[in-house]
C-alpha cells in the first residue's frame, strides 16, 4: 500500500463518511470549513488550538490524545454512562420500569432519574455512545490541524469511528438525538476535566 492510500480525500464517498461523523458538534461553525478534513480555523493558529484541546481534556502530549480518541471510540468516556439503566429499560415492562424509580428527596436526584427516564424512551439502549463518537472525530480532526496527528493515523480512527457508528445506528437522525442528549447530559452534571 502506497501512502497515497491514507488521504483524507473529502471527495471519496468512504471519507465523506469519516467526515459526518463529527458534523453535530460543527454547528456554530463556519460550515465552508466542514468538508475539509482538518477543519482550518483561520482564526486561530495550530499550537493556541492544541493549547486549548490540552487544557480543556487534560491532555498532556500526542500519547494521551492517542489513547482519549480510542477511548472515546470504544465508548469508554460516556457510551457506558448508564447503560444498566438503559438496559434494564428495554427489558421491562412499563409497570416493571417505574416501580424500579426510586423515591429521592434531594431536587439534583431526582431530576438526574428525571432525565434518565427521558433519555431511555429518547434513545433506548445506545444511550450516549454518539456523544464518544463525535467528540472522537472531533479530537481526530483537531489533532489533524495542529499537526499532532498525521494523515494516515487520522484516517484509521476515523474509519474505527465511523464503522462504530455505522454499527450502533440505523440513521443520521438516530445518532445526532443521541449526539444531543449526550450533550445535554454534559451540561446538566458536569463531569472531571480528563473526562469531559
Amino acid at each position: 500500500m502506497g501512502s497515497s492510500d491514507f488521504k483524507l480525500d473529502a471527495t471519496q464517498k468512504h471519507v465523506q463518511l469519516y467526515l459526518t461523523t463529527t458534523a453535530p458538534t460543527l454547528v456554530g461553525m463556519n460550515w465552508a470549513e466542514y468538508p475539509t478534513p482538518d477543519m482550518i480555523h483561520n482564526s486561530e493558529p495550530p499550537e493556541q488550538w492544541q493549547d486549548s484541546i490540552n487544557q480543556a481534556w487534560g491532555i498532556q502530549n500526542q500519547t494521551d490524545l492517542y489513547r482519549m480518541i480510542w477511548r472515546l471510540a470504544m465508548m469508554d468516556v460516556h457510551g457506558q454512562d448508564w447503560q444498566n439503566y438503559f438496559s434494564q429499560f428495554r427489558c421491562s415492562l412499563s409497570s416493571e420500569w417505574h416501580s424500579s424509580f426510586t423515591v429521592f428527596h434531594s431536587p439534583v436526584e431526582k431530576a438526574e432519574q428525571q432525565f434518565m427516564d427521558m433519555v431511555a424512551r429518547l434513545v433506548g439502549e445506545e444511550g450516549f455512545y454518539a456523544w464518544d463518537y463525535v467528540r472522537g472525530s472531533y479530537l481526530v480532526r483537531s489533532g489533524l490541524y495542529t499537526g499532532w496527528i498525521p494523515e494516515e493515523h487520522a484516517t484509521f480512527f476515523l474509519n474505527v469511528i465511523a464503522h462504530q457508528a455505522q454499527n450502533h445506528f440505523r440513521s443520521w437522525d438516530a445518532y445526532i438525538r443521541r449526539y444531543i442528549c449526550g450533550r445535554a447530559l454534559r451540561a446538566f452534571h458536569p463531569f472531571d476535566d480528563a473526562e469531559h
